[in-house]
C-alpha cells in the first residue's frame, strides 16, 4: 500500500467515507468562490463609493472655488467702483466749494470797488492841497500874490474907506495910514488861516485816501484768503484721494490673501478627505479581505476532518484505530462508523450541481 492510499484513506476517513470528502470538498470549493464573489463585490461596491465620494469631493472643491473666486470679483469690482464714486464725490464737492468761495469773494470785493474808487478821487486833491502848502511855507510873501489876498484886501480898503467916508466924508492921510495898518495886520492872520485851511483840506483828502486804501487792502486780503482756502481745500481734497487710493490698494491686498488662503484651504481640505475616503475605503477592503480569508470553508474542513477524527478515536478500542486505505474492501472497516457532519439544507442548495447535492447526502459507507 502506497503513501498515497493511507493519505487519502485517512481523508476519506476523516470526512465519513468518498462521499463526505468530496461533498465537503465540492461544497467548500463553491463556497469559497461565492464569498470570493462576495468579496469581489462589496470591494468593488467600496471602490465605487469611494469614487463617488472623490468625484463628490472634488465637484464641491470645484464649484467652492468658483464661488470664493466670483466673490473675490464681486468685492474687488465694489472695491474700485465705490473708490471712482468717492473720488468723483470729492472733486464734485471741491468744485462746487471752489465756485462757491469765488462767487463770495467776488461779491465781497465789488462792494468794496466804491470805497477804493472814492479814496482813489482825492489822491489829485490832496496833491493839489499840498502843492499850496508848500508855497505857502516855502514862501511866506506868496500869500500876497494870490488871489485870495487880493480879494481880502480889496473888502478890507473898501470897508476902511466906506467907514471913513461915513465919518467926514473925505480920505486923508490918516484913512490911509488906518487902511494900511489893518491890512498889515491882518496879512498874517490871513497866511495862517489859509495855511490851516490847506492843512484841514489835505487832512480829510489823505483821510479820503485812508479809507480807499483800507478797501483795497481788504479786497487783497480777501483774494489772498481765497488763495489759501482754495489751497487748502485742494491739498485735503488729493489728500483723501490719496488716502482713498491706498485704503484701496489694502483693501486689494487683504482681497488677494483672502483668496489665496480660501483656495489654499479648499484644496487642503480636499486632498485630507481625499486621503480620508482613499485610506477608508482600503481599510474596509483589507478588513473584508482579511475577514473572507479568516472565514474560508477549507477551514472548516480542517475543523470537521479534526472532529470526525476525534470521534473515531473516541468510538474504537485503543490500539484499533481505523488506517486503511482508499481501496480497502467495506469488510475492513470499523464496525461503528462515525456520522459525518452534515451540510444544511440552505448549504446544500447553494451548491449548484445536483450530483454535488447527492454526494453531500450519501455515503459509501451507508448507515
Amino acid at each position: 500500500m502506497s503513501w498515497f492510499d493511507d493519505l487519502l484513506g485517512g481523508l476519506t476517513s476523516g470526512f465519513g467515507g468518498l462521499g463526505g470528502l468530496l461533498g465537503m470538498g465540492a461544497y467548500a470549493y463553491y463556497e469559497k468562490g461565492r464569498r470570493d464573489d462576495i468579496t469581489r463585490s462589496v470591494t468593488a461596491s467600496i471602490e465605487s463609493a469611494a469614487g463617488e465620494a472623490e468625484t463628490t469631493l472634488t465637484e464641491g472643491a470645484d464649484e467652492a472655488e468658483t464661488l470664493l473666486n466670483e466673490g473675490f470679483d464681486a468685492a474687488l469690482d465694489a472695491l474700485n467702483r465705490g473708490n471712482a464714486n468717492a473720488a468723483q464725490e470729492i472733486l464734485k464737492g471741491l468744485g462746487l466749494s471752489t465756485e462757491e468761495l469765488e462767487k463770495w469773494v467776488d461779491v465781497a470785493t465789488n462792494s468794496l470797488q466804491w470805497i477804493v474808487d472814492f479814496g482813489q478821487e482825492a489822491v489829485p486833491i490832496s496833491r493839489a492841497y499840498m502843492k499850496e502848502m508848500s508855497k505857502l511855507i516855502m514862501n511866506p510873501d506868496a500869500i500876497y500874490e494870490s488871489n485870495a489876498w487880493q480879494a481880502h484886501k480889496g473888502a478890507v480898503m473898501d470897508a476902511v474907506q466906506n467907514s471913513a467916508s461915513a465919518r467926514s466924508g473925505l480920505t486923508n492921510s490918516n484913512t490911509l495910514a488906518a487902511m494900511s495898518d489893518k491890512i498889515g495886520a491882518q496879512a498874517m492872520n490871513f497866511r495862517q488861516a489859509q495855511l490851516g485851511a490847506l492843512q484841514q483840506g489835505y487832512s480829510n483828502a489823505a483821510s479820503q485816501i485812508g479809507l480807499g486804501a483800507q478797501a483795497s487792502q481788504n479786497q487783497a486780503n480777501l483774494q489772498a484768503n481765497l488763495g489759501t482756502n482754495l489751497a487748502n481745500m485742494y491739498t485735503n481734497a488729493y489728500n483723501q484721494l490719496g488716502a482713498n487710493q491706498m485704503a484701496l490698494g489694502a483693501g486689494e491686498s487683504n482681497l488677494q490673501t483672502g483668496l489665496a488662503t480660501g483656495l489654499a484651504n479648499i484644496r487642503s481640505g480636499l486632498s485630507q478627505n481625499l486621503a480620508n475616503v482613499g485610506m477608508g475605503a482600503a481599510a474596509n477592503t483589507a478588513t473584508i479581505q482579511m475577514a473572507n480569508a479568516a472565514n474560508s470553508p477549507f477551514a472548516d474542513l480542517a475543523k470537521i476532518y479534526a472532529y470526525n477524527m476525534g470521534q473515531q478515536r473516541t468510538a474504537q478500542p485503543a490500539g484499533q484505530m481505523q488506517t486503511t486505505g482508499f481501496n480497502q474492501s467495506t469488510a475492513g472497516l470499523p464496525s461503528r462508523t462515525p456520522e459525518p457532519i452534515a451540510l444544511t439544507v440552505n448549504q446544500q442548495q447553494q451548491v449548484p450541481s445536483s450530483s454535488y447535492r447527492q454526494l453531500l447526502t450519501s455515503s459509501p459507507y451507508g448507515n
